[in-house]
């Protein structure tokens, strides 16, 4: 084909053959209705028989060179107008040729009254009795872009499964409970493309579907498998006088979640081999305790720690929780950015590399080749979801063979932890800290705005503090951004009180100095774009209110939610909204109905998807290649997968045995970074 398509199928990400194959329709359109053309009423979509009488054709008055083409057909019950627009700048054009009077053609599309006359507006049409892709059956609608029409773009899937796909076999267990047809993968994915019925659809892209998982998990358990006969990691003893005295001196007693999670990290510690656990937990479910034990049991012997967080704002919180832990115990630990002055960074590297610093805490700073450690011992990742596979890796390998603590305040349903996270153990932390308040949540349109900063004057008024959280920094479109939003509050409805402003454009030092300023309570109403989603602290902040709240996610209302409830005061979430569309409403009710983070985390997922749950397209779920696989829906298959690959490992762990030479090569194309080993 010429550049111009190639760029335009570039645009939907199309590079290959193979992602053409998989470039699945987002709906179908029903063509098999046929009605003659009297019974056809307005605004019903249906196909009609006919025969053409006339064409005519004029140049609209348009600067786009717009052709108005008109035809009459019959059928013998009544007439019916056909009309398209096109863009050409010369009579006649194409659509004249292809219809032409005497034929008798099928046409498709959606029937309205002009006068007296039923006329379907750029109809799909062909030959009539003529087998077509784009007739008579059940039509795929795929996305487009740029130039291709939906016809061009059917015709070339066509073509690719019909010159390609006998080159995609690959011997595959089917399994029986559940049930999924051993159909071949050309055969599937032409179903999927170009359904017979609607049943036939469904069953091709649940072999698909079961195709990619089993892969997935046979990937993830040999890379299981092989953790658990590896090479030794780093070796800790039981909790010395170090990690006791920071136990003994909490402030707070552990829940029976925290207490059941520190000893399976004590037991991963001591057992010599690297530590892979998953710790999830809602908002506020005191993870921060747990990585702080294995750090400093890390640091008691010998070893360097490393905890990553996804922003400089969130490090820097981390770094102030730790140092208020051990306080008193004489550890070394230190903040490693890249914002941090060029000499203060290269002499922070030189003590990392000397192991003079025992924790570091930081950003992906942390995997910069320039960043080295003498003895890297444990790994923690915070907000994992914001990383990747791969960055995780790249902080494991700066160690040899470090444990690695990954943690997530997005809880994950548990089918997604398997699949994301096979090669790790997970631990759940299901209960809130004692003093941690409820927080009362209310969705109010923008005309209650007045009512809302009343209630935000008395609470600062009460020596409370309170977030509000705007989508933008500059105002655009008619909306304030954070900037003029704190200016205009600053001097009218909360002129008195001290406002302060955060986003990220700030410089960090500035925004450390802000934070500072609001932790110790010289800001009392904290105006700030999504910085502030996760890890900030501050007891006294009682109230958040989040401005057009139906332009967030529902995961990150969450967790905006989770910045107040720190203290002993009622916390409240007022969400200031006036949602256009369904799916914007179903967060705001979600968000009222329920505090659970699970449940949450579940109703996310099924309303955005997996790739935009993780926020990511470039490390998340895509990493993972699933393309026909629906996480929510497949869960049976994710379940039967691990099951068949767990099977075959028992028998064959290297899988040398037919067919598995030919699944190593499947599993190097599409899982190099996972697989235990080269293949």
């Amino acid at each position: 084909m010429g550049p111009a398509r190639a760029a335009d199928l570039e645009k939907l990400g199309l590079r290959t053959v193979e992602d053409l194959l998989y470039h699945f329709p987002r709906r179908y359109e029903d063509m098999r209705l046929r009605k003659a053309i009297r019974e056809v009423a307005p605004g019903e979509r249906v196909a009609v028989v006919g025969r053409v009488e006339r064409v005519t054709e004029r140049l609209a008055r348009s600067r786009w060179g717009l052709v108005v083409t008109r035809a009459l057909i019959s059928d013998g019950t009544g007439r019916m107008g056909l009309l398209f627009f096109t863009q050409s700048r010369r009579l006649p054009t194409y659509l004249s040729r292809q219809l032409r009077p005497g034929m008798e053609i099928e046409a498709f599309g959606e029937a309205s009254l002009e006068g007296d006359l039923l006329v379907i507006k750029n109809p799909v049409f062909a030959p009539a009795g003529q087998a077509s892709l784009h007739l008579g059956r059940i039509v795929p609608v795929h996305p487009l872009a740029g130039e291709l029409t939906a016809r061009f773009l059917r015709g070339l899937i066509d073509q690719a499964l019909t010159e390609y796909g006998g080159m995609l076999e690959v011997p595959l267990p089917f399994p029986v409970d559940p049930p999924v047809k051993a159909l071949s993968k050309a055969e599937a994915l032409r179903r999927v493309h170009f359904p017979a019925d609607w049943g036939e659809a469904e069953e091709a892209r649940r072999r698909l579907a079961w195709e990619e998982l089993f892969f997935l998990e046979l990937a993830l358990e040999w890379g299981r498998a092989a953790l658990r006969q590896q090479r030794r990691g780093p070796l800790c003893g039981r909790d010395g006088p170090l990690v006791r005295s920071f136990l003994r001196r909490l402030p707070f007693a552990l829940t029976a979640s925290q207490k059941e999670a520190l000893a399976q990290v004590a037991a991963d510690l001591e057992s010599g081999r690297p530590m892979r656990r998953l710790l999830q937990g809602d908002v506020g479910s005191g993870k921060t305790v747990v990585a702080a034990y294995a750090l400093l049991k890390a640091v008691e012997n010998g070893l360097q720690g490393a905890l990553m967080a996804p922003t400089a704002v969130l490090a820097e919180q981390h770094l102030e929780t730790l140092s208020r832990f051990w306080q008193g115990l004489g550890v070394s630990v230190a903040l490693l950015t890249g914002d941090l002055p060029r000499e203060e960074l290269a002499r922070l590297r030189r003590e990392v590399a000397a192991g003079r610093v025992q924790v570091v805490v930081g950003t992906q700073a942390l995997i910069q080749a320039e960043t080295a450690f003498a003895r890297l011992g444990l790994v923690v990742v915070d907000e994992q979801h914001r990383f990747g596979v791969l960055q995780r890796l790249a902080l494991s390998a700066k160690g040899e063979n470090p444990h690695v603590l990954i943690m997530s305040a997005t809880p994950i349903p548990r089918t997604l932890a398997l699949c994301l996270y096979g090669d790790l153990e997970v631990t759940v932390l299901k209960e809130l800290p004692p003093g941690r308040q409820p927080v009362r949540t209310r969705w109010l349109t923008p005309d209650q705005r007045p009512r809302v900063y009343q209630f935000l004057r008395r609470q600062l008024a009460a020596g409370r503090q309170a977030y509000l959280i705007c989508p933008r920094i500059e105002a655009e479109e008619g909306e304030a951004g954070a900037v003029q939003r704190a200016k205009e509050l600053a001097e009218s409805e909360f002129q008195g009180f001290r406002v302060g402003l955060l986003h990220g454009r700030l410089l960090p030092q500035e925004q450390d100095r802000v934070l500072r300023a609001f932790r110790r309570g010289e800001v009392q109403l904290l105006v700030a774009t999504t910085v502030v989603e996760t890890g900030i602290d501050v007891p006294q902040a009682a109230v958040v209110v989040v401005e057009e709240a139906d332009r967030f996610g529902l995961a990150q209302l969450h967790q905006l939610r989770g910045r107040v409830g720190r203290g002993t005061a009622p916390a409240w979430c007022l969400l200031l909204a006036d949602p256009r569309t369904p799916e914007a409403k179903r967060r705001l009710e979600i968000l009222v109905e329920t505090g659970d983070g699970f449940r949450i985390a579940e109703e996310d997922l099924r309303l955005r998807g997996p790739g935009e749950f993780f926020g990511l397209r470039q490390h998340g779920l895509p990493e993972l290649g699933l393309r026909a696989a629906d996480l929510l829906a497949d869960v049976d298959l994710l379940a039967a997968a691990q099951r068949e690959a767990r099977q075959i490992l028992a028998a064959d762990p290297t899988l040398e045995k037919p067919p598995a030479p030919l699944w190593r090569a499947e599993l190097a194309s599409r899982y190099p970074r996972l697989l235990p080993e080269p293949v």
